[in-house]
């Protein structure tokens, strides 16, 4: 278990509201280049927000580049919101080098989604 670095202030994601996002669409993201810390081997605490219209499954990535392909992914998480609700997740993540965290969607839906990620590092 860690605890928060003081002094280090939260690191808002992309994102927006999306209406029927296909799976190549990345909702929200972190770039690492937007940290404060460039050294690797950081780690961070990454607050997770979703929801949507109807219920759906999320994918939540740490990335090595922009691309959705399956060679980018080099760590995958499965969630899930209930059908007009908002959920909220916890998730570490250690940052070595240029990398991404990002939500998107494995499978095409309609409907209205909207995620948020915030990341503080911790020791």
């Amino acid at each position: 278990m860690g605890r928060y670095a003081a002094g280090s202030a939260p690191i808002n994601s992309t994102g927006a509201a999306v209406t029927d996002p296909s799976t190549s669409v990345i909702i929200a993201e972190l770039d690492s280049t937007n940290f404060q810390s460039s050294r690797n081997g950081r780690i961070y605490a990454v607050d997770v927000w979703v929801g949507g219209s109807t219920s759906q499954v999320w994918q939540l990535e740490l990335a090595s580049s922009p691309n959705v392909d399956s060679t980018s992914i080099l760590e995958a998480t499965t969630l899930r919101n209930g059908s007009g609700m908002t959920h909220q997740y916890v998730k570490k993540f250690k940052l070595d080098g240029h990398q991404r965290i990002r939500l998107r969607q494995p499978v095409a839906v309609a409907g209205v989604y909207e995620a948020k990620l915030q990341a503080e590092e911790i020791v």
